[in-house]
């Protein structure tokens, strides 16, 4: 621009070159840039999100040309992601390929790819760490020997064009896995942009079985809560060891602390404020903290279980709620 220049011909024709890619036949990374295809035109750009603001760049050198698109609301996201095909949609058309029928044993060959996958992006040592439940989708195989994928319960369907690349059914997008050092499915990812791997999870870390596990230990602690009181007025008359009635007391009080403490947290996690500018509420504050104190009560619990099935304090079945109450 009037004779200046701020990077030489070769470092912006470098700055387009391929950095890494999740696999050779997806979108990579490039030198701050994303790759991207849209209906056939190379591109290369980035997006940029906070919890109120979402955007996004994208320049196709071939065509001499440059979008740049952002949405100033919290729920801007997926305007801003439909916003990107809808514009090469409409001045760069190019008709989606007849679907090809699939083959007849289709279902059986796609079984391995079935399953649930969490993102990678997340935290492995706090709370957050949830991301990785809420944030998870899972892979079937449909009647018609389709992969189907649901997300936020929104259904995609998938055709295989090569053994790990999967192309959507009516849509431009590409799914790709890949495989671990046994042969074995373990992520996969998707355009346009390939940014988070999503990573294969045991069957008991899927949705379905972790919001099983969740009720079931719910109710149990709940009962508990009605259960003891009422046990030791019934049984107010009975002469039982110290021991005893402190056991009762400590399981009702660690199911009174946590039974409390996860409606207080899910009520005070509403507020994202809160959570990414690092100023927590008094109310999360307090929802951490019952949960901090009912895993040592917990603790104490486990220890005062083993000695009342050694010292056969109550009968079977009292002994049999009391260790199911410690699990939950």
């Amino acid at each position: 621009l009037d004779g200046g220049r701020i990077l030489r011909v070769e470092t912006a024709r470098a700055m387009r070159g391929k950095l890494t890619s999740f696999s050779p036949k997806i979108n990579g990374m490039l030198h701050g840039f994303m790759e991207s295809n849209w209906n056939g035109a190379t591109a290369y750009g980035h997006g940029g999100d906070t919890i109120w603001f979402h955007s996004q760049t994208t320049m196709v050198p071939a065509r001499n040309l440059g979008v740049f698109v952002a949405v100033n609301t919290d729920s801007g996201a997926p305007a801003r992601n439909e916003f990107m095909q809808a514009f090469f949609d409409r001045y760069f058309p190019t008709p989606l390929p007849k679907e090809a029928t699939p083959v007849k044993d289709s279902r059986a060959r796609l079984a391995r790819f079935t399953g649930t996958y969490a993102p990678s992006r997340v935290s492995e040592s706090d709370l957050s760490r949830i991301i990785k439940l809420i944030g998870a989708v899972s892979v079937a195989v449909d009647d018609d020997g389709y992969l189907v994928m649901r997300d936020e319960g929104v259904p995609t369907r998938w055709r295989q064009v090569e053994p790990l690349v999967f192309a959507q059914v009516d849509g431009p997008r590409q799914l790709v896995f890949r495989e671990d050092g046994r042969g074995e499915i373990a992520q996969f990812c998707t355009s346009p942009f390939c940014v988070v791997a999503m990573l294969r999870q045991s069957w008991w870390k899927g949705i379905v079985p972790q919001m099983v596990w969740l009720g079931v230990c719910a109710v149990v602690i709940v009962m508990a809560l009605i259960g003891f009181p009422i046990t030791a007025v019934l049984q107010r008359k009975i002469q039982t060891p110290i021991g005893c009635r402190l056991t009762r007391a400590l399981a009702w009080t660690t199911s009174l602390t946590l039974a409390f403490g996860l409606p207080i947290l899910l009520i005070s996690l509403g507020d994202t404020n809160q959570i990414v500018f690092g100023t927590p509420s008094t109310m999360i504050q307090v929802g951490l903290t019952l949960f901090v104190v009912g895993t040592a009560l917990a603790v104490a619990l486990m220890a005062a279980t083993s000695v009342a099935w050694r010292r056969g304090w109550w009968r079977m079945a009292g002994r049999v709620c009391l260790t199911l109450v410690c699990v939950a």
